[in-house]
């Protein structure tokens, strides 16, 4: 039987075992001035890199906190592609798209990313490439870029000697499997490198170094130094958000 594959982008925006946590100014994750704040990044650069992807078959969940839902919906609504899907976790609505997306597929495949985060363009069409080996369940990108935003974005070359748990990952899955949605990536960024994954190739990922992720927290120290080659213009330009 030839398997059929759903290849679904994932983040988990403002997932409610998040919904505490204090975060940049100190505004909680749950609160509209958080929402509104991370909507503005997440709409300029992360859902540009998605619509950006050259391999085009895809989907985009954002896991968000069903508390929240009058503000998610007021800002997430605005965007009208019928590939994007708000999801409000551990509700009957969340295992409504998630029986969706399942429909006429054998495999589900996970790529993680985070809402401040973005890929280059040939990314997802990189992992697609990989798939093709049954070998691997979990795939990453091993390293990239990283920016922070404060008026504007400031590019940073990313620095992590040794480290083997790439800010990025894919995990595949069977479908049954992923329908029971105890949690699509089934692990951290820092477990990753315990699951024995396929590396993928440097440079396709631009990463939060701002350390306000709801689901990770990035610090200076795994940067070093600003990047010496590419310019900041020449970077976002690669990634075709210029």
């Amino acid at each position: 039987m030839v398997k059929k594959r759903r290849i679904i982008v994932f983040t988990g925006f403002n997932r409610a075992k998040f919904s505490q946590m204090q975060v940049g100014d100190g505004h909680r994750t749950n609160t509209e001035e958080w929402i509104q704040y991370r909507f503005n990044i997440w709409k300029k650069y992360t859902w540009q890199s998605i619509l950006n992807q050259t391999y085009w078959k895809w989907d985009y969940c954002l896991c968000c906190d069903p508390a929240t839902r009058s503000i998610v919906d007021h800002y997430f609504g605005k965007i009208k592609d019928k590939r994007f899907h708000i999801m409000y976790e551990e509700t009957d609505h969340e295992r409504m798209i998630m029986n969706m997306l399942a429909q006429r597929c054998t495999q589900i495949v996970n790529v993680r990313l985070d809402s401040d985060d973005m890929y280059h363009p040939d990314a997802i069409q990189e992992l697609t490439y990989a798939l093709d080996n049954e070998a691997y369940d979990w795939f990453q990108w091993q390293h990239g870029f990283g920016y922070e935003y404060c008026d504007g974005i400031g590019v940073l070359k990313k620095y992590r000697p040794g480290h083997k748990s790439g800010p990025f990952f894919a995990r595949r899955f069977n479908k049954g499997e992923w329908l029971k949605g105890t949690l699509r990536m089934g692990c951290q960024h820092q477990l990753v490198k315990k699951k024995n994954p396929m590396i993928l190739s440097n440079g396709k990922i631009l990463v939060g170094l701002h350390g306000i992720n709801t689901s990770t927290s990035l610090r200076a120290k795994c940067f070093k130094g600003q990047i010496r080659g590419p310019r900041k213009t020449e970077v976002l330009r690669e990634f075709k958000l210029l």
